[in-house]
């Protein structure tokens, strides 16, 4: 970490680095709070900016903000992927990032991205190998669909081209926070009421999904119909909902649907 230098950024000529060249990954303690960012990847290739420019990188926090030293332009990717140390700060929300690239002692910037967010170290969606995606044709007016398999879950969607859901799902925060909450809570629902072989791997991916949230699902024996009293139904709802509000709350949901929605 440096020293922090005031760069003029109303400078004509200013060029833009697009979010889509970089990215940036937050990394967490197992209690949930942020230990440590890294620049994962970071192209500035056809830029043209001198090799000799610096590259720092900014993070902003509530009170105060943080410069790191990433190297010039012709070193940067030497540096890609070191962890940059955040335990000893106080942090209440996702920090943003900005990018800065200047000659050295010069105030003048070159190129800049402001307003950065990092994902998570797993972006704690349900991977691909838990959640398979699959693109149906019979599913009419109906965007999507929850099936259950002796192989596991499998998110079918609507394959109108006019809609593309696959794509929507990847880049459309908005839809993924409307879906994703109730299919979490589909699949664990049937976990809990079903008599599975616990020993299926995809009931064990599960599991272990559940226990980021310290949810233990095999703490539930398949209840007989006697034991399916209001009481024990509302204890289901109850472990179920605390897994789906903390993976939203891990994912800082809201925020990513705002920054969304500034950006369109």
């Amino acid at each position: 970490m440096k020293s922090k230098i005031i760069h003029r950024s109303n400078i004509p000529g200013l060029k833009t680095i697009e979010a889509n060249r970089l990215s940036i990954l937050l990394k967490y303690t197992p209690d949930n709070k942020i230990q440590s960012f890294s620049i994962e990847t970071l192209n500035l290739s056809g830029l043209k900016l001198p090799p000799n420019a610096s590259v720092d990188f900014i993070c902003e926090l509530e009170y105060e903000e943080l410069y790191f030293h990433l190297g010039t332009v012709e070193t940067v990717n030497l540096n890609l992927g070191e962890n940059f140390d955040l335990s000893q700060k106080e942090i209440n929300s996702s920090p943003l990032f900005r990018i800065i690239v200047f000659l050295p002692d010069n105030p003048k910037l070159l190129a800049t991205s402001d307003n950065l967010r990092a994902k998570n170290n797993e972006d704690n969606t349900p991977s691909k190998s838990l959640l398979p995606v699959e693109s149906v044709n019979w599913l009419g007016e109906r965007l999507w669909k929850l099936s259950i398999t002796d192989h596991g879950p499998i998110l079918q969607v609507n394959n109108n081209s006019n809609i593309n859901m696959v794509r929507l799902l990847q880049d459309n925060i908005l839809l993924k926070g409307a879906i994703l909450p109730e299919i979490i809570s589909q699949v664990y629902r049937y976990i809990i009421l079903k008599n599975e072989d616990k020993s299926l791997k995809w009931l064990e991916d599960w599991r272990t999904f559940a226990l980021q949230y310290g949810v233990d699902i095999n703490e539930f024996d398949p209840p007989s119909p006697e034991d399916l009293d209001d009481e024990y139904i509302e204890k289901i709802e109850r472990t179920i909902d605390n897994i789906v509000t903390s993976w939203c709350g891990k994912i800082n949901l809201c925020e990513q649907v705002i920054v969304f929605e500034e950006n369109k």
